[in-house]
């Protein structure tokens, strides 16, 4: 990918900033900031709240269980790629 995620919105922010006034594109430009960080926060106070419940501990379990089967993979990988590098005996 040519251009990052930060390259492509600082663009896109720039070109949208052009036709407005500096002080109401700053004031927007922040409620929307102020609006992305609370919609963070209240999904990792829900998380928070969860992780007590029966529920909670059911999703933790799943993504032990993910996290511990992507580790068996990419062991699996790097044996597999080391045995296919391996120099002939």
């Amino acid at each position: 990918m040519p251009n990052s995620v930060r390259t492509i919105s600082t663009e896109l922010v720039d070109q949208l900033s052009q036709g407005l006034e500096k002080t109401f594109f700053i004031a927007e430009f922040k409620n929307v900031q102020q609006s992305i960080v609370r919609g963070r926060m209240d999904r990792k106070m829900k998380q928070r709240l969860l992780v007590g419940t029966q529920e909670g501990q059911q999703i933790k379990a799943k993504r032990r269980i993910a996290k511990t089967m992507r580790k068996k993979e990419k062991k699996t990988e790097k044996v597999m790629q080391f045995m296919m590098n391996r120099p002939a005996a």
